[in-house]
């Protein structure tokens, strides 16, 4: 058996075409290298430390990490929709407890029966 012909580079575009493939593949494996060190590091990040949650502990950083910030900032929006609730709350007993004082003022019912009857 004859060995294979080796591959002669030629001049030209077939030598360019070559070359920038060549390349292309050197910086796809660069880049997939960085992406993979991205990836850890996010990991790394997101994992939380587990620290206490005392304000003593406030200035340390190493009891403290990102995924806790997103907590922290998860737990202040829902305490803020608490908070509001619990106005629309305190609102609506303070509306009922007017409405059922006035259910029993003549004038009030009056008024009630001109709106209902009213166009």
């Amino acid at each position: 058996m004859a060995p294979p012909p080796e591959a002669t580079m030629e001049e030209g575009m077939q030598k360019e075409c070559a070359l920038l493939f060549a390349n292309m593949t050197r910086e796809l494996e660069d880049f997939r290298s960085l992406a993979q060190a991205a990836n850890q590091k996010r990991s790394e990040l997101s994992k939380s430390a587990g620290g206490s949650r005392r304000a003593i502990d406030l200035g340390d950083r190493a009891k403290w990490a990102l995924v806790d910030a997103e907590e922290k900032a998860q737990r202040e929006k829902s305490l803020r929709e608490f908070q509001s609730n619990l106005l629309k709350a305190g609102t609506r007993r303070e509306e009922i407890g007017r409405f059922l004082k006035a259910q029993h003022d003549n004038d009030f019912a009056k008024m009630l029966k001109a709106r209902t009857l009213g166009p």
